[in-house]
């Protein structure tokens, strides 16, 4: 190979000075840091991705940005198959002790990836005690609890929906709110993939009693769940307490019935028909229809809060209508009671504009109802009495009306109340007081009585507190309670002790009474 002559004799002091080397040299450097190529994340195993992850669980600052990077790594190795989800839960299980956190932020990193690589059902299969678990989630955050209803299997979810259900249907009973949450939840799921009605009859199938006389038992049911709505005050603070945190679920499964939502096909009048129609044939087995009359209200009372009352009314009256035709056909008490007590709590919650009235509406039905209606007279409500004996009084077009209002009246003064029939009371709550009844009721003399007498329980209270029992419990003790002149309060509270003494007044008033004191 011959020599090449040194054609360039310039002296150099740096690398740099070299124009032409030093272009190819830092050339082909540049290509060849283009052509390799190392990856950052050679090293990255499923296990890296769960120690960031239970790092997040501990420092939730930046949360977002940590999530965005937890879901691109477990995207980058699930896309080369390098990610195993077994692995990443057995090892945050075992690392974790906040299991509702573990919930809650293993919801928040599924949700934002557009790979199978983490399942709500795959956790679940390896979390123990849900059931107290998905509680807290509602507690916390009602859309995380509704993934992992929904990702139950079907065994886990009955034995919930059965749990809640028969704590639903305890209507003395407390249940926490995020129970009621839970359940609603659950029904909301159910109706995806079942009729309503079958839906409503697995709730109601939660509650069944056994019974001799099965008419008569769902007469007592009516008799209790009017007390409820249209007497207060016979409710415990407990009770109360009960009733507003079930409205949710009583408002929601409302919704199910044409009553009152239009779209709905199914009624829920017709439905109790049927309830009752079924169970009274077999004569074992009574359901808890107080549940199908706590609907029935609030539905009513939404309809009036939501001024669509004057629309639906019609329907609702024709309803009314036709299932009181069919309770008369089948012969049976318990399904006109709850017929009846369907259209007393219609023109009670409605607003007057609708221009109807239970009066009226009584008096337009069919007379062949009469002898059923007789055998109602031990169970209803002072005031639904003092109404059906007013609109049917002088009414001599009707067979045996005059039969009925002498049992209405003889009932009516067991009671302790007005068998005058002079006019209807102003609302099914309150009946309309005998003059008798008035000048017993003036609290402050019987309190003047009280002290006159060196604190001595006055003859005639005691003998109302026996021989007029329903009126001394149901009337008196409620406005004694509520008594509030200053310069009575004393000897009220004294009196109060002293039928308290003399086992006068039952447990749950007078606990009642303590607890609106404090």
């Amino acid at each position: 190979m011959p020599k090449i002559p040194v054609t360039r004799e310039i002296f150099l002091k740096r690398l740099d000075q070299d124009n032409i080397q030093w272009t190819l040299t830092n050339y082909h450097e540049k290509i060849e840091h283009c052509n390799v190529h190392v990856p950052s994340d050679v090293t990255l195993t499923t296990i890296d991705i769960a120690k960031k992850f239970i790092k997040l669980m501990n420092n939730t600052n930046n949360k977002q940005a940590k999530i965005d990077e937890i879901v691109k790594d477990i995207k980058r190795l699930y896309n080369t198959v390098s990610f195993s989800t077994r692995m990443f839960i057995d090892y945050v299980i075992e690392q974790v002790s906040n299991m509702t956190s573990l919930l809650i932020t293993y919801y928040e990193v599924s949700v934002q990836l557009d790979v199978l690589a983490l399942s709500t059902r795959a956790l679940l299969t390896h979390i123990p005690q849900i059931d107290e678990l998905l509680c807290e989630l509602f507690y916390y955050q009602d859309k995380v609890g509704e993934a992992y209803i929904q990702a139950l299997d079907e065994k886990t979810l009955n034995e919930i929906f059965v749990q809640d259900g028969k704590q639903f249907l305890n209507w003395s009973g407390l249940m926490k709110e995020e129970n009621i949450r839970r359940l609603l939840c659950i029904l909301k799921y159910y109706t995806k993939t079942m009729k309503k009605d079958q839906c409503l009859n697995l709730l109601l199938r939660l509650q069944t009693i056994t019974t001799e006389d099965v008419n008569k038992r769902y007469l007592g049911l009516i008799e209790r769940a009017k007390e409820f709505i249209f007497v207060p005050n016979k409710m415990s603070t407990k009770q109360s307490d009960t009733f507003i945190i079930k409205a949710p679920v009583l408002q929601f499964l409302s919704t199910w019935f044409s009553e009152f939502e239009y779209d709905s096909t199914l009624k829920l009048s017709e439905f109790t028909l049927n309830v009752i129609f079924s169970s009274t044939e077999s004569n074992e087995h009574a359901f808890d229809i107080s549940l199908l009359l706590y609907i029935y209200n609030i539905g009513c009372k939404q309809l009036s809060l939501d001024g669509k009352d004057v629309t639906q009314i019609n329907d609702i009256i024709e309803i009314l209508n036709s299932a009181s035709t069919k309770s008369l056909e089948q012969d049976s008490s318990g399904a006109l009671a709850a017929i009846l007590t369907f259209a007393q709590f219609t023109f009670e919650q409605m607003h007057e504009a609708i221009g109807y009235t239970y009066p009226s509406w009584f008096q337009k039905l069919n007379t062949v109802f009469i002898n059923i209606m007789q055998q109602l007279i031990p169970y209803e409500l002072a005031s639904v009495l003092q109404i059906h004996g007013k609109a049917l009084h002088g009414c001599f077009n009707i067979p045996n009306a005059d039969v009925y209002v002498s049992a209405v009246k003889k009932r009516l003064l067991e009671l302790g109340v007005d068998s005058m029939f002079k006019k209807y009371p102003q609302s099914m709550k309150i009946p309309v007081q005998s003059s008798t009844v008035i000048i017993e009721d003036d609290i402050s003399n019987i309190l003047s009585q009280f002290m006159l007498r060196g604190e001595a329980v006055p003859h005639s209270l005691l003998s109302a507190s026996v021989f007029r029992r329903a009126w001394f419990i149901s009337t008196f003790l409620p406005k004694l309670f509520s008594w509030d002149n200053q310069s009575e309060i004393k000897a009220r509270d004294k009196l109060i002790e002293a039928l308290r003494k003399d086992k006068k007044i039952p447990d749950a008033m007078y606990h009642d009474f303590v607890q609106k004191k404090k």
